[in-house]
Formats: C-alpha cells, structure tokens, sequence
C-alpha cells in the first residue's frame, strides 16, 4: 500500500498521512481502476461499510470477484 502525506479528500484533515485506495467500483475510460488517497479513519470506515455489504448482506461490491 502506498501511502503520502497531504490533504484528505474525504474529511479534509490536513497535513496527515494519507493511505491509496483502489475505487473498484469504477473504470476509467482507459479500463483501469482509479487510486484515490484518503486518511486512515476514512479509509477503515470504508472497509467497514464494504465488509458489511459482503458479509452480511451478501453484496460483493469488489469487480475483481465478479464475472
């Protein structure tokens, strides 16, 4: 995981550092799947929300696992 010192795009806390998130949810025009960068709070609560749809809902939002 790369990880970099900046802004946060999701809850705008500065000057912390900043983990790569794959968006798995989208491609761009060029077929490839986007990084975003987002402080660690942000991104564990993403997990926690993606973690939730797949197990206990049973939604694997991640396209790797779809065919």
């Amino acid at each position: 995981m790369s990880v970099r010192a900046g802004a946060c795009g999701i809850c705008g806390k500065q000057k912390t550092e900043l983990e790569e998130h794959h968006v798995v949810e989208y491609l761009d025009d060029q077929n490839r799947t986007p990084k975003i960068y987002i402080c660690p709070e942000c991104h564990d609560q993403q997990e926690k929300y993606k973690n939730y749809l797949k197990n206990v809902c049973g939604y694997d939002i991640d396209r790797k696992n779809q065919s």
